[in-house]
């Protein structure tokens, strides 16, 4: 896939979630759904083989998304 093929597939799955999701979608859950697209594109985008096994970086991402479906809303301190 060439830069612009991905960059229009990139556009579609953000736009998606924009436009097919219930109307009740809060900020929050948009943030978690693009958070999601973002790190299933870096765990696609890591080079790993079988034999790598561990990789520190495939796990990484797989935990960072473990933690994002598990997440509940916190609210942001505006002032830090």
């Amino acid at each position: 896939m060439d830069a612009k093929e991905k960059a229009k597939e990139l556009f579609e799955k953000y736009l998606k979630i924009q436009t097919n999701v219930d109307y009740r979608i809060n900020n929050w859950e948009l943030a978690k759904y693009s958070s999601l697209i973002c790190v299933d594109e870096i765990i696609d985008a890591i080079d790993w083989h079988s034999f790598e096994v561990p990789n520190a970086q495939f796990e990484y991402w797989g935990q960072v998304k473990e933690e994002i479906n598990k997440s509940n809303y916190i609210p942001i301190n505006p002032t830090k």
